[in-house]
């Protein structure tokens, strides 16, 4: 911009205040006047003065600000603001406002109208500081004094009284001598708080007598002019400190509360330091009187007030900055003059990637995308008619690299080089956009929980018919060696195919399902998870996995499933076979690092690559939604139920991909700080065959009951069915009485309309402290079946569950009382 052109540029088209504002001692504002008395804060300090954030404070008659002031206080303060207004000066007023926290603050409130070239007023600039402790302070010492000047009185009517008496009695001379004493020693002590008070005050105090004379200061008052008190005590004041009122007598507040002129004096004063240095005060005379009247002094109070006169310098300075504040600006600033960008700061050139050469000059609305041009010239249009629009809107903006940004742009309409133009800030909002869009997916994701929950709670209840079935009539084929066991084998695939379906589902409500976490180096997981899943494929995994890997707080069931479904997805991006590349390392993200919605601190990162078939760029924003898919085979639940478990563990997924060259995800997952045994990594235990007994099993469902009925007798126990908890615990008091017990009580969590697992195992310990109790249900995720010893159970199984596993967990349990967890 020219410096003609900054010459055109009005006062009150500019924002002084923003940087230097910060560093003020008090609220820094400026009122809109011509626009309903908006109030605009240029500093912090509204917070810790009032409470409040400028959002929650209603507009008053001047401004927000005046929502604060107490009633009493405010017609005062109205009336001094619009008397500087008309009068075209400033104005200084003090008052009182009420905080957020009810606390009564007193304020002293400078300001300065600026009017337009017509003469009318367009804004005023002022700062708010905070006087309370000052005020405080000067209503203590009055108090004090009044009350040291009752004393003084108290104690010399006393006095009198003992004279009289003295008279009287030779016995009573002797008491008020002893009475004497004590009132001298009260006396030393009220002088000695009276120090004290003079040297604890934030102001500067001298007291003196009604000659000039110095009697007393305070360590303030030596402090700000640089003297000792040696150097004050005894001298007159124009020997101690240099003020205008040396070389005026006739105006000095001492000399005019001695001839009785004034009671008190307030005003201000330029006072030079023995330093040369000039220091500004507000100065307050008041005067020190005995209990009878008489004027025995005077107490001068100098508030130093230096840097309140450098703010307002720094304020009248900070208008000449205006165009290297506009400059600094991170975001674009601009000016519109007949849809022709006329002005753009430094900044427009890092949001749009053109110079700001190239925009000055150019049609502003080619830089935005096409399908938002048509509405931001209609609300362009709007504001140049005289219209209200939105305060702040969001569009698109195409950079030079045909990068689209997502936009917050502010306009209004101001007068520049005597005509109307529109002046507009453009602020980059492209990574909130995409959080925004991140959290919405993950809300789609959590929606369907309610709907999945109860579904496979129900798919499992009859898929523990089918396969309990199914595995009776396969043991039972195949001892007799009936051509049976084939079909008997496909229906237990598919069952467990339903089986891993229902998993899949329950893992999808819950968002991924409340993991159970535990610190664990993760190699050894990935790789056990990765082998499964591509055994069978005709592609290969190759590993690199450093020994220096961070442990992560995991739950290493959900993470098996994440490597297990990424590497699936990866194979079947490779039909013909390929390699599949799975890498870990060890990363930190900073406060710097904006492209990855993580807090700051140490992850562990898996990729996991593939050169397959790629994804499309249209599909490519969707793949983790659910029941999405581009397969002909598959659930569309893999990936999105990858989503939901990395958000559960607080981490990111990202995902790369390239039509015909490959795919790669990318997880970050939260290291932990300290080192963990090889004991703590993921392992699978053997257990051993069955050892019979008595059994007592619990569930609402018949079909239930009566297939693992069978399914236990089979197996050679002795079984007792429950159809809820009242029965099971009556049950087993009765088998405890009669001197028998059960080996084992297998127990579903959940009993619609009645006494569920949780509850029962809690009664049966009260009955049987050695109760072996083993919880089952179809809801394998719940809680309760990942701590399951936290709630009294010694093993837990998940619904549906064949012979086998249920020998391998009633064995374990058992014989060897050791946690084992088939779910």
């Amino acid at each position: 911009m020219t410096e003609q052109a900054e010459e055109g540029i009005r006062p009150e088209e500019k924002d002084p205040y923003r940087t230097l504002a910060q560093n003020l001692p008090g609220i820094v504002y400026r009122v809109f006047i011509r626009e309903n008395n908006r109030m605009q804060f240029f500093n912090n300090m509204l917070k810790p003065l009032t409470g409040f954030v400028a959002e929650e404070l209603e507009a008053g008659e001047l401004c927000r600000i005046d929502s604060l002031i107490l009633p009493e206080d405010r017609p005062r303060v109205v009336d001094a603001i619009r008397q500087a207004v008309s009068g075209h000066r400033p104005f200084e007023v003090e008052y009182r406002l009420k905080t957020k926290w009810g606390e009564i603050r007193y304020v002293t409130e400078r300001g300065t109208p600026i009017y337009a070239e017509d003469g009318k007023p367009l804004y005023i600039d002022g700062i708010i500081i905070d006087i309370t402790k000052c005020r405080k302070l000067e209503e203590e010492l009055r108090q004090y004094r009044q009350h040291l000047e009752r004393l003084v009185q108290e104690r010399t009517e006393q006095l009198k009284r003992q004279i009289r008496e003295k008279e009287q009695a030779e016995e009573e001379i002797t008491f008020s001598r002893k009475r004497l004493r004590y009132l001298l020693e009260e006396t030393r002590s009220a002088y000695a708080q009276l120090n004290q008070i003079l040297n604890t005050a934030v102001d500067g105090m001298c007291v003196t007598d009604i000659e000039s004379n110095i009697l007393k200061v305070s360590d303030t008052f030596c402090r700000l002019f640089g003297i000792s008190r040696s150097q004050a005590e005894g001298k007159k004041c124009c020997q101690v400190i240099c003020c205008p009122f040396c070389h005026a007598p006739s105006q000095c507040p001492i000399g005019l509360i001695r001839s009785g002129k004034i009671e008190q004096y307030e005003g201000s004063v330029e006072i030079e330091s023995r330093s040369g240095q000039k220091l500004f005060f507000e100065l307050t005379a008041k005067p020190l009187r005995r209990p009878d009247g008489e004027l025995i002094g005077v107490i001068e109070n100098f508030r130093d007030i230096t840097e309140r006169k450098r703010a307002d310098e720094l304020l009248r300075e900070s208008e000449e900055k205006y165009s290297t504040l506009i400059e600094q600006a991170k975001d674009m600033v601009g000016i519109i003059d007949g849809e022709i960008i006329t002005f753009a700061n430094k900044a427009a050139s890092n949001l749009t990637g053109y110079s700001v050469e190239e925009l000055i000059g150019s049609a502003f609305f080619r830089f935005l995308a096409p399908e938002v041009r048509k509405g931001v010239r209609h609300l362009y249009r709007l504001l140049l008619a005289g219209e209200k629009i939105p305060s702040t809107f969001d569009t698109k903006i195409v950079s030079k690299e045909g990068v689209i940004k997502d936009v917050e742009v502010s306009a209004s309409l101001i007068h520049y080089q005597g005509k109307p133009v529109v002046m507009f800030i453009l602020h980059d909002i492209t990574e909130q956009k995409r959080r925004e869009n991140e959290i919405e997916r993950l809300q789609k994701i959590e929606s369907l929980g309610v709907l999945a929950a109860g579904l496979a709670h129900d798919f499992n209840n009859l898929l523990t018919a089918i396969t309990g079935n199914a595995s009776l009539l396969q043991e039972y084929s195949r001892s007799a060696r009936y051509p049976l066991a084939g079909i008997v084998d496909e229906i237990q695939k598919a069952a467990r195919q339903a089986k891993g379906l229902t998993q899949q589902l329950l893992t999808l409500s819950k968002g991924g399902g409340e993991p159970v976490k535990k610190p664990l180096y993760l190699a050894p997981l990935i790789k056990e998870a990765a082998i499964f899943a591509s055994s069978g494929s005709r592609a290969r995994c190759e590993f690199t996995l450093p020994d220096d890997l961070w442990p992560a707080e995991v739950d290493a069931r959900q993470i098996s499933q994440v490597i297990n479904n990424l590497v699936l997805n990866a194979s079947q991006a490779m039909p013909n076979g390929g390699i599949i590349d799975i890498q870990a390392q060890n990363i930190v993200v900073r406060p710097e690092d904006k492209h990855l919605p993580l807090e700051p601190g140490r992850y562990v990162k898996i990729s996991v690559k593939d050169n397959g078939v790629g994804i499309s760029p249209k599909d490519l924003p969707k793949i983790f939604d659910p029941y999405f898919t581009t397969k002909k085979k598959g659930s569309g639940l893999g990936l999105a139920i990858t989503y939901s478990i990395i958000k559960k563990h607080n981490g990111h997924i990202t995902v790369e991909s390239r039509p015909g060259v490959g795919t790669s995800f990318h997880i970050y997952l939260p290291a932990v700080e300290r080192e963990i045994s090889a004991k703590e990594v993921w392992t699978v235990r053997e257990t051993k065959a069955a050892a019979g007994g008595r059994i007592l099993f619990m569930d609402d469902q018949k079909m239930v009951r009566d297939i693992v009925g069978r399914i236990l007798t089979n197996l050679g126990y002795e079984v007792v069915l429950a159809k809820e908890g009242d029965e099971a615990i009556e049950l087993y008091k009765r088998v405890k009485e009669r001197g028998c017990a059960f080996a084992a009580v297998i127990l579903d969590l959940t009993i619609p309309g009645g006494m569920g697992g949780e509850e029962v195992v809690r009664r049966l310990h009260e009955i049987d402290p050695g109760v072996k109790a083993i919880v089952s249900s179809g809801y394998a995720d719940d809680p309760i079946m990942s701590d399951y010893r936290e709630h009294g159970f010694q093993g837990v199984v998940a619904k549906p569950y064949e012979i086998e596993e249920l020998s391998k967990i009633l064995s374990q349990v058992i014989q060897e009382g050791e946690k084992v967890n088939l779910g």
